[in-house]
Order: C-alpha cells, then structure tokens, then sequence
C-alpha cells in the first residue's frame, strides 16, 4: 500500500493510526491512486487528475528543491519490458527458441507481480506487456514442439488482450492460435479462429492484416486438401493473393506486432500453401521470387524456406535438388533446433516417395538420421523411415 501511495510504511501507518494529518487533500490523493469510485466517498474529491507527486519535493540547503526520489513512475518500467522482448525476438530469430524459455517464462512472472500491485495507466501498459510476453512464449513453445502448451499461453495472452482492450493484440493472438491448431491438425478450429480474427479487422496495420490473410490461406489450404471442396481451394488463393498485395506496402507503421511480414515472407507461406494444394510447381515459382528478396536476419524462418523449397524440388521430381537445398535447411536448423522446420523437411521424404525416388528417399533417411543424432534431437523413428520407403 505504501509503494502504491508513494510513502514510507511508517508513515502509512501514523495515517492509519491518526498520528498524521489526514486531510480532504490527502484523502483525495489516496483516493486517486487506489482508483476509488466517487459515489462510494464521504467527501468530495478536489480533483479529477492526481498530483504527478505524491510527496513534497526535497529542499536543499541552498533552498532549490529536487523531486522526491520515490515519485510515481507509470510507463519506464513496461517499456523497458517491451524493449527486452524486441531483443528476445531478434535472437529468437537467429538462435531459435530454446534458450529463450525460462528466461522469457521468469520475466513474464516478473511482470505479472508488479501487474498485480499497478493502478491506473501503469496497470494499463503492464496487463498490454505481459499479453505480449505470453503471446511471444507461445510462439517459443510452438516453435520447440509443445504445442499444447503453446496454446495454453496463447490463450492466456488473448484473456488480457481483450481486458487490455487492444484491438491489434486481439487478432493477432488469434491469427497465433490459429497457426497452431493447425500445427496440431485441428483444422476446423484453424479455420474458426482465423475467420474469428478478420471480422475485426478496423484498427489494423497493413502488415497484420496481410499476416491474417496468410494465416486463413494456410488454413483453407489444410481444409482443402482434407475436404478437395473447390470453395476451400479458392477461399485459399485469393487470401494468398490480398496477403501478397499488402505486403509489398512499404510503409510500415513503429511497433508493428507484424513487422516481419515482408513479400519474401508471405511468398515462402505461400509456396507451403501451393504445396499443400497439389501445385509444387507453383511453389517453386513463389519461392524463388521470394527468397531472391529474404530479409537479413531472420535466421530461422530462412531454414523453414529451404525447408519449403526442398519440398518443392522433390513436388517436382527434382530430387537431386531437393537434398541439396535440405542441406542448407538442416544447418540452419543447427543454430536454431526449429521443430517446425524438421516437421517440413519430413514432408521432403514423403514427396520423394510419392514419387517414385527410392534411392535419394534413402540418402534423406540417412541425412536426417545423422543430423537429428548430431544435435541431439530425438532421432527418426522407424516408422516414419518406413513411411518414405
């Protein structure tokens, strides 16, 4: 109580045991931090707006005064938060996920305690940031394979986008939850969440709204390949199509949640949706344009797109190509131990077998074996060797 009123604790307790005076002016100003209705006073309050200072400043001998050293502050602490989770993203990029758990997973706890003993517009901005670290650790767990406590923290983070009343946050929470039902397969409920998200699209960036429109293509294209329904497959393409033509907006807003969502990007998204579709011919094309322009930096989702291309070449018969670009996937997969990008390079084996390649289905097999044992990820199991061959 002390801290919220920007006292000391001794003090707090003479006011409470009438040993200090405690007239309407402090009463108004307890009453202003604690956020106390009016109607539930005894007395009026004398202004709407709190001091910006909760005690008298410091005077010095010389007679000039300093501000109090423990003056409110609302805003420092979360933006220092939000700052940090750009650095996690940068190196989340480049190292992938794992590193970054725990020590993501301790300063969400660390915001959600001063969350709990925040009013007003601090409380505010700290519920925004800890919505974003949840959404951030989401992603984390969906990139390293635990998907169902991905969704766990993904749902988390939409209970206080929408308490936080952000619009943006909102639907971009539920574009990630999207992305990871269908992940785990859940296609129905790909499809309900991203369709959820894009009945609110007023107060969207134009990247977010182009990162929606990949998520619904991703999605309708799961539900084609399932169902074959022509209007899936449409639905897909011209999700595909809108998503490309924002991208290839230049001017992208500060803080955008969808910063990443270049050209390259939406057409390595594409090129799985192709892929998925039945045309990795159109998937190949897709991605050599969009590769050709990858943004620096993004390490990790540079390995999911060897990843995509490899499945493209073996679409395509080209099998000799296909282990060449899995390759390079694979060691960009050292750095960053990406499950999402081994789970796409199996698809490189299933569509060497579909297609007749029996000897390079071998030469994968083994290739991936050896890396999986390299970085001591679970190895390939029997099962899924015998499914390619």
């Amino acid at each position: 109580m002390a801290r919220w009123l920007g006292i000391s604790q001794p003090r707090l307790c003479r006011l409470e045991n009438h040993r200090a005076q405690l007239d309407d002016t402090v009463l108004s100003t307890i009453a202003h931090i604690l956020g106390i209705p009016e109607e539930l006073l005894w007395f009026d309050l004398q202004s709407k707006t709190p001091p910006a200072q909760a005690i008298a400043p410091v005077r010095l001998p010389s007679g000039q005064t300093v501000p109090a050293s423990n003056a409110v502050t609302e805003d420092p602490l979360a933006e220092t938060h939000l700052a940090t989770l750009t650095h996690y993203a940068n190196l989340d990029m480049l190292a992938g996920p794992h590193d970054l758990l725990d020590v993501v997973e301790s300063q969400f706890t660390t915001i959600d305690s001063a969350m709990r003993t925040s009013r007003g517009r601090r409380h505010e901005k700290l519920l925004y940031t800890s919505a974003r670290f949840a959404e951030f650790l989401g992603w984390l767990h969906q990139d390293a394979g635990n998907l169902n406590t991905a969704m766990r923290w993904s749902n988390e983070a939409q209970n206080r986008a929408e308490q936080s009343d952000d619009v943006q946050l909102r639907a971009y929470v539920l574009m990630r939850k999207s992305n990871i039902a269908a992940d785990s397969d859940n296609t129905t409920l790909a499809v309900d969440l991203v369709d959820e998200a894009l009945t609110r699209t007023v107060g969207l960036t134009v990247r977010q709204r182009s990162v929606l429109l990949r998520q619904k293509g991703h999605a309708y294209a799961q539900r084609t390949a399932i169902t074959g329904d022509r209007r899936d497959r449409r639905t897909c393409v011209d999700a595909l199509a809108e998503a490309a033509a924002l991208a290839s907006d230049d001017n992208t807003e500060p803080n955008d949640l969808a910063q990443y969502c270049s050209s390259g990007y939406i057409a390595m998204e594409a090129a799985h949706c192709w892929v998925q579709l039945g045309r990795p011919e159109k998937a190949l094309a897709t991605l050599e344009s969009g590769l050709a322009d990858w943004t620096p930096g993004n390490h990790r989702d540079l390995g999911m797109g060897f990843a995509r291309l490899a499945t493209a070449y073996a679409g395509v018969s080209q099998p000799d190509q296909a282990l060449d670009v899995a390759r390079h996937a694979l060691t960009i997969h050292s750095d960053t131990g990406s499950h999402r990008t081994i789970q796409q390079l199996k698809q490189v084996g299933v569509a060497l077998a579909a297609r007749g390649h029996r000897s390079h289905i071998l030469d994968f097999a083994a290739m991936l074996r050896a890396h999986m044992a390299t970085v001591r990820v679970a190895s390939v199991t029997h099962d899924e060797e015998s499914e390619w061959s």
